[in-house]
């Protein structure tokens, strides 16, 4: 029986939650999705819409295709929000290659004509095999694509998803240490508006978005699974050493390292 669960994660992607921002890093897609934990049977894909036109209406169409036999395993609306949202799949075989699709809502395209769904993200992946299968998986930190534009390592392990199970991300997973630099100059000159917490947040959610929907970087997150842990630039640089207080908008970090 194929289930689908929607569920909303506490996981540290959806912390930093994200608002819409072009990339300066590449293309970015209309919608950001990443592919995060998978099993033999299971697969969680977290998605967020980047392109601002997404958010009406507030749902989308998502598929669920077997890639080898194209066959449709389940079609099911799934909501928008402000937030990233994460949607498990069950139900699936080991060792199979699954492709989830994201298609907007039908639009108009003038004069009473109107437009098909369009895709507007999509992710890739295989469950895990049942058996003691090898398992690849490369591990990724200290990314600067938006700083260097250093794309040849995230570009040579996304060329063939078939040869990896996944990738490891250890922390620095982007370098947050400019906007949270700039939020404590706000705050130093009492800068009203720019010096509080949800300003502050903003430009962790911009960076993020920039991060992630960059080329090269979103070629890997959505097309295999990922498994991330944070570290200090994910934040600030020697995060561990301040002391901490965030409230915005329902989320709150309290912390001294």
């Amino acid at each position: 029986m194929r289930q689908l669960q929607l569920t909303h994660s506490s996981s540290f992607l959806l912390l930093f939650s994200f608002c819409f921002l072009l990339s300066a890093c590449g293309a970015t897609p209309p919608l950001l999705t990443v592919v995060g934990d998978v099993t033999t049977s299971t697969a969680r894909i977290v998605y967020d819409p980047i392109e601002a036109g997404l958010h009406s209406p507030s749902t989308l169409k998502m598929k669920v295709v077997e890639e080898a036999s194209s066959r449709h395993l389940v079609t099911a609306d799934v909501p928008l929000s402000a937030y990233p949202l994460a949607v498990e799949v069950r139900g699936l075989r080991p060792a199979v290659m699954y492709k989830v699709l994201f298609l907007s809502a039908p639009s108009s395209a003038g004069q009473g004509e109107a437009s098909g769904p369009r895709v507007v993200g999509s992710v890739s992946f295989f469950t895990l095999s049942s058996d003691a299968a090898p398992v690849h998986l490369p591990v990724m930190s200290c990314n600067r694509v938006n700083e260097d534009e250093d794309v040849a390592f995230a570009e040579g392990i996304s060329v063939d998803q078939n040869k990896r199970t996944g990738a490891v991300h250890l922390g620095d997973q982007v370098y947050a240490d400019r906007p949270v630099s700039e939020a404590r100059s706000a705050l130093e000159r009492g800068d009203g508006e720019k010096a509080s917490a949800r300003s502050a947040m903003t430009r962790l959610r911009n960076l993020y978005r920039s991060v992630f929907g960059s080329a090269s970087t979103h070629a890997v997150l959505s097309s295999a699974p990922n498994w991330m842990i944070p570290d200090d630039h994910d934040i600030a640089n020697n995060v561990d050493g301040m002391e901490t207080v965030l409230e915005v908008e329902g989320w709150h970090y309290s912390g001294r390292g």
